[in-house]
């Protein structure tokens, strides 16, 4: 962890997502035993432990103490129910037996901890919006001085001053749910290189600093939707109800009499 937050550094460097290993570390402190095998008799490849299904190693406090837990396998009783074997390197005594979920909850990969924002910025650096579709049909937000939104394509109602705002937090807020490539050769596979919306951002000087492609592609009956910064190096798979949010035309941020 450093000051600007928590960083992977193997398999690659990348910024991590904070929020992934807040949630890792509170699963990791909520580990209860459910029973204890104070004695155990069995050699511990026999539990699953020689070599481990999943090693943590956790370093702690000023002086880099190094805390181990090493999860084995599972075991079934008579009723149905199923924990799984935990050792605590250092500790000879007792094995643990905990809940089997806990290997579903922190046995997690270097993927599940990338930061999937797709790109980097905060509302005050923009001024200006474009948005391109494919369909055609562009349209630009201006953030005046009062910091409010306008839309330069006017449409039948009344302007929906906070769909505008929301519309620009959603695509700071944009994430994806998958890293689905890095260093892609062939956008087509993603529908990338005809984007469906083409997103620009520029700051007071007019200077653009981050554009958003989307696209789509069909697979059998499911179309699956991807995201990428323009000149970036990941492609990021979104749900469905996250491309919603920014797949916008300039009616949608009217509101019909």
């Amino acid at each position: 962890k450093a000051d600007g937050g928590w960083k992977l550094e193997k398999p690659i460097s990348a910024k991590a997502d904070d929020t992934e290993v807040r949630t890792f570390l509170s699963n990791l402190r909520s580990i209860r035993a459910q029973d204890f095998l104070e004695d155990p008799l069995l050699e511990p490849k026999e539990f699953g432990l020689a070599p481990p299904q999943l090693e943590v190693t956790l370093t702690v406090g000023t002086d880099n103490a190094q805390k181990i837990i090493q999860l084995g396998n599972e075991k079934s009783d008579e009723q149905g129910g199923k924990t799984r074997y935990l050792k605590r390197t250092g500790l000879e005594k007792p094995l643990f037996l905990v809940g089997d979920w806990v290997l579903r909850d922190i046995g997690k990969t270097a993927t599940d901890f990338r930061d999937k924002t797709v790109v980097q910025f905060s509302q005050d650096q923009a001024t200006k919006i474009e948005v391109k579709r494919q369909d055609g049909e562009t349209f630009t937000l201006t953030r005046g001085a009062d910091n409010k939104w306008t839309i330069d394509k006017t449409a039948e109602g009344t302007l929906r001053e906070p769909a505008l705002s929301q519309f620009v937090a959603d695509l700071q807020e944009l994430r994806g749910f998958e890293i689905a490539a890095e260093n892609p050769t062939d956008l087509s596979g993603y529908g990338l290189d005809q984007p469906v919306v083409t997103i620009s951002v520029s700051d007071k000087d007019g200077k653009k600093f981050a554009t958003i492609l989307t696209g789509q592609k069909t697979e059998g009956e499911t179309k699956k939707v991807f995201a990428m910064a323009e000149g970036g190096h990941t492609v990021f798979g979104l749900r469905d109800h996250v491309f919603d949010r920014i797949n916008k035309k300039p009616a949608d941020f009217w509101e019909k009499p």
